[in-house]
């Protein structure tokens, strides 16, 4: 009978793995050359609306939009100080650029010489080639004193910074690292195993990101300088064991048992670490799966580099590291802490002090959601300076709804009274609200049906404003053959006079524009086809497809406060109030105030979410670890308790927090520095049992666990203060909460915790498993007794 499966020891993994460590190396070599190959496919959004919720009204909106009109991208031109002649040039000349679908001088201040520019661009505003696309627009618009806004350009400055700030960022990281492992290391030559083990384990990681899709460029960004500062552990963890075994071992078993001790303290490192960044997923909004997913691959992806690689390195340099070896730089402590503990009875009250006030200071913090580049929100100002407030809201109604065969223009009437109530209601935060049914171009309505007479009447007061913005002259005599080249199209049964069939202007624009009324004019030898220039007839064809699809109509709604701000946010709900006493069918807001704003009523319970989960995987983790009731709270309240010290520092300096890095770091704060609690906790426990001093034990524990907590927390503290003090926007907000949020876990660890753990051990003893289990066998069997006595008399 065969036995049952257990689980192999530590012991018995670490054997396997030394045994065959060429067969893992070579598997390594395999995942790295292909992880190296693939890095290229991994797909990066600069687009966070993406990440609302699937149901959410955003979300909706936007597919709608997107299949109704297409994904394209846009951006605004402001070009200072040109005349009216250059500033046409100029709108000329934006056309021509590859990738540009249409670019029309949207507005000339003829006072000031400045002109305001629409592009579109027929890519999603996010993607690869509209990045290309907007690379030459800023290029060519250099030549002027000009600004850019829109959406792509939003993603394209985002994208700019971000890769431009990454490679500096590692290269001093890198360094950083380097110096600090010298410091507190024992060989010069143990750099190497852990520099080459880290370069497998990054390249493995980001070379696998393909997997998930598509990632944030939040999670891009941050991945491979979290991966390195939160998993360097795990290499000093294993070659710090191995330091101790060298010195009775010869290389192969030294190796063989420092990764049997090492292998349980790796796994519960980096356990805490990636639970941290799994309660990132709790959040209803995408970017926390994206987070969490990404960056937790990365940590195991070091994990098992560590455990599975690093052997094979430690024994081929171990030779080299046993020539190299140099005194310990790091400082005696013992001292020191001894005597701090003898003020325990004031740390300890003014400690609990400052964390229930940092407690409640942390929920006055004020948060942003927009996560543009500090480049785009100074262009952005520039071009508010000149043309007011760029805050753009979408509506859609139903096209069709309330048109009848006695009113066939029901649904622009409603329209068009639908545009000037909004306006009429919210005259603080609207400036215009412009649809097919309201817009006016080149001096006339492009939603008025014209007689023949009417149409030449305008065209010959308009004829100026025509030919500047359609690049077209228009005689009577064309206007006779354009009348009845669309009426012989589009009605050919029609028999009355031509003179009083009344056709739409933008109808008339798109045939003028189409290959059907050159063939017209050829085919029935009318002498010259009005020449509608090539690069214009993309943008006669966009004046109806922009406002107008199958189902829908588009409303664009010009907003005079900014996108994230209280009226901006009121406004959204009262848009959604009103748009049902208009139309009975589905109608939709969107817009980057409505993305933010759904992000804004998301927040508070995301973070709760975040919070809860990551303090009860943390707590079970610390009551399976410990086995005691009473030593888990102890160590995550010092542990929250430096998180909520994080956040009453920005409240106190009224900052505003970028929402996504004050959930990201509240998570990686608990999930990563808990090991430091539990570190001191566990050493603690040991060395007091070889002394009956307790301030004496925590002298010598605090004395032990220094360079450890000290090199992680100092590389960690000090990664986040230079990645925020050399990147922009929500990558630095992340970066100089992280570090500073370190440094208060590792100062509350080693100067606070000591007191709590030492005040607190005689309620601790009495709270462990063993002693409440005891002392309840104890009462069964006392009972057990007192009833068999009882029985016996």
């Amino acid at each position: 009978m065969k036995g049952k499966f257990k689980f192999p020891t530590s012991a018995t993994a670490a054997h396997y793995i030394v045994k065959f460590r060429w067969i893992i190396a070579v598997v390594f070599l395999g995942l790295t050359i292909f992880a190296a190959c693939m890095l290229p496919k991994t797909n990066v959004s600069y687009d966070l609306s993406s990440y609302l919720p699937e149901g959410s009204e955003a979300t909706v909106a936007t597919k709608t939009m997107l299949a109704e009109f297409g994904d394209t991208g846009a951006a605004t031109v402001t070009v200072l100080g040109v005349t009216a002649e250059e500033a046409n040039k100029i709108a000329d000349e934006l056309s021509e650029i590859e990738g540009v679908s249409t670019a029309m001088l949207t507005t000339y201040d003829a006072e000031n010489s400045n002109a305001l520019y629409t592009i579109m661009i027929g890519h999603p505003a996010a993607s690869n080639e509209t990045n290309d696309t907007m690379k030459r627009i800023v290029s060519y618009a250099d030549n002027y004193n000009s600004h850019l806004a829109g959406t792509s350009y939003a993603s394209y400055a985002q994208r700019k910074e971000v890769t431009d700030q990454l490679t500096n960022i590692g290269i001093i990281i890198a360094a950083l690292i380097v110096v600090m492992l010298l410091i507190t290391s024992k060989s010069y030559f143990d750099l190497v195993p852990i520099i080459l083990v880290f370069g497998v384990a990054a390249l493995v990681n980001l070379g696998t990101n393909f997997m998930l899709g598509t990632i944030s460029y939040l999670s891009n960004s941050i991945a491979l300088v979290l991966q390195l500062a939160l998993s360097i552990d795990y290499s000093i963890i294993l070659l710090h064991r191995f330091s101790e075994e060298r010195e009775n071992y010869p290389p192969l078993e030294a190796v063989e048992r420092a990764l049997s001790k090492g292998i349980v303290e790796i796994l519960s490192s980096s356990l805490t670490t990636i639970v941290g960044l799994c309660s990132l997923m709790f959040m209803s909004l995408g970017i926390g799966l994206d987070m969490g997913l990404s960056l937790s691959k990365g940590i195991l992806i070091s994990m098992a580099s560590v455990i599975l690689l690093m052997p094979l390195f430690l024994l081929l340099f171990s030779k080299l590291i046993d020539k190299t070896k140099h005194k310990c730089f790091v400082p005696n402590v013992k001292k020191f802490f001894g005597k701090t503990l003898k003020a325990k009875y004031v740390i300890a009250p003014v400690a609990i002090i400052i964390i229930v006030l940092s407690f409640a200071a942390q929920f006055y913090n004020t948060y942003m959601f927009q996560m543009n580049s500090p480049r785009y929100d100074t262009e952005l100002a520039e071009v508010e300076k000149y043309f007011g407030s760029q805050n753009v809201m979408v509506i859609l109604v139903p096209k069709t709804e309330y048109a009848t065969a006695d009113n066939p223009e029901g649904n622009y009437s409603r329209q068009a009274q639908l545009c000037a109530d909004i306006v009429a209601e919210n005259p603080d935060t609207v400036s215009a609200v412009t649809g097919l049914a309201n817009i006016n171009y080149g001096g006339f309505s492009l939603n008025a049906k014209m007689p023949k007479a009417t149409l030449v009447g305008a065209l010959e007061t308009y004829a100026t404003e025509i030919e500047e913005n359609f690049g077209i002259s228009i005689s009577s005599a064309q206007v006779d053959w354009l009348y009845e080249g669309y009426i012989a199209k589009y009605e050919p049964s029609y028999s009355g006079n031509h003179d009083n069939y009344a056709i739409k202007v933008v109808d008339l624009l798109e045939y003028l524009a189409s290959d059907d009324y050159v063939s017209y004019i050829a085919e029935g030898g009318r002498g010259e086809a009005i020449a509608v220039p090539a690069d214009k007839k993309p943008m006669i064809a966009s004046l109806r497809n922009n406002f107008e699809s199958e189902n829908y109509a588009r409303l664009i709604v010009s907003v005079k406060t900014p996108v994230e701000s209280a009226e901006s946010y009121a406004l959204v709900d009262t848009l959604k109030a009103m748009l049902p006493l208009y139309y009975s069918g589905q109608c939709y807001v969107t817009g980057e105030t409505v993305v933010t704003y759904e992000m804004y009523q998301a927040f508070p319970s995301d973070n709760t979410n975040v919070t809860l989960a990551t303090v009860g995987f943390l707590l079970l983790i610390l009551l399976f670890t410990f086995r005691n009731l009473g030593l888990p709270a102890i160590l995550l309240l010092s542990i929250l308790g430096s998180t909520w010290m994080n956040f009453a520092v920005e409240f106190l300096a009224q900052s505003r927090l970028s929402f996504v890095g004050y959930i990201l770091v509240s998570a990686i704060q608990m999930g990563a520095t808990i090991d430091y609690a539990i570190l001191l906790a566990n050493r603690f426990n040991a060395v007091k049992k070889t002394t009956l001093d307790l301030n004496e034990a925590m002298a010598e524990t605090v004395n032990a666990v220094f360079p450890t907590i000290m090199t992680s927390g100092m590389i960690l503290s000090l990664t986040g203060i230079i990645l925020g003090a050399m990147s922009t926007g929500a990558v630095s907000n992340m970066g100089f909460l992280l570090g500073k949020g370190t440094a208060f876990s590792m100062l509350i660890v080693l100067f606070v915790l000591p007191s709590f753990l030492v005040l607190t051990d005689k309620f601790v003893v009495k709270l462990d498993f063993s002693y409440i289990i005891g002392k309840l066998r104890r009462k069964k069997k006392d009972a057990a007794e007192d009833s068999a006595e009882i029985k016996d008399n």
